[in-house]
C-alpha cells in the first residue's frame, strides 16, 4: 500500500508491505513521518475488551460434518448456528 495525506499542513508520504507470517507492517517512510504513522498505529491497534465475534470456515477432512454439529451442540448448549 502506498499513501499520500490529502491534509495539506502535514503531507504524509509512506509505503506499508504486510508479512502475515508475523502479523507485522513493514514501513517505508521518512523519519519524521514514522512519528504519526506509529501514533495512528498506537491508535487501531489495541485490544478489545470483548470478545468478537467471527467467520471461522473449518474444512472437515474425516468426519460427517452434520455429525459435528450435533457434538458441538450438545457440548457448548446449541449456541451455533446451522448451515444448510
Amino acid at each position: 500500500i502506498t499513501a499520500q495525506s490529502t491534509q495539506e499542513s502535514s503531507p504524509v508520504s509512506f509505503k506499508v508491505i504486510t508479512d502475515e507470517r508475523t502479523n507485522s507492517l513493514i514501513i517505508i517512510a521518512y523519519p519524521s513521518d514514522m512519528v504519526k504513522i506509529k501514533a495512528v498505529i498506537e491508535i487501531l491497534d489495541v485490544r478489545t475488551d470483548e470478545p468478537q465475534e467471527g467467520i471461522f470456515v473449518i474444512r472437515v477432512l474425516n468426519a460427517d460434518a452434520e455429525q459435528i454439529v450435533s457434538v458441538l451442540s450438545a457440548l457448548f448448549g446449541g449456541r451455533g448456528g446451522g448451515g444448510g
